[in-house]
């Protein structure tokens, strides 16, 4: 934690809401075939391991900051990455909102934004970050998994 303050990541914002626009577009406007509304596991201690997970991974992607430099250009695959795994993402809330339900299509809802949060904190270099999205990635995957695959 000695290479870690706590402060305002304006990237980890964005970053964030970037990923959210489908799912604040779904609760509004739900679409009329909407399989998705019941995505929860059998067992509600995963859901709570979804969520705590979630808030946790969001809270250190926002407010703590790597005192690193991030002048590596290493680093820029994973935000080509991320950028890739967010087209992704949208076009399978595309695909879902023009009622193309195909188990696949559901599954890389669940995959795509985990493997961007990931992305994403291994762009900005926020180590400590990628521990509760992998918790979150493998919780929201598997119960994704066992519902609609």
């Amino acid at each position: 934690m000695k290479n870690y303050r706590f402060g305002f990541s304006l990237k980890g914002l964005i970053a964030f809401l970037l990923v959210m626009i489908p799912n604040v577009v779904w609760m509004i406007v739900p679409p009329m075939n909407n399989p998705i509304a019941e995505n929860s596991a059998s067992y509600p201690i995963f859901d709570i391991v979804v969520t705590v997970s979630q808030v946790t991974m969001i809270a250190l992607l926002i407010a703590l900051i790597p005192e690193e430099s991030r002048n590596s250009k290493s680093i820029k695959k994973y935000f080509k990455l991320a950028c890739f795994c967010l087209v992704g993402y949208y076009i399978g809330w595309i695909g879902y909102y023009m009622g193309v339900i195909y188990p696949w299509i559901i599954f890389s809802m669940a995959v795509l934004p985990s493997v961007y949060f990931i992305s994403i904190e291994l762009w900005l270099k926020n180590y400590i970050a990628i521990i509760p999205s992998i918790v979150f990635g493998i919780t929201h995957i598997a119960i994704t998994y066992s519902n609609y695959i």
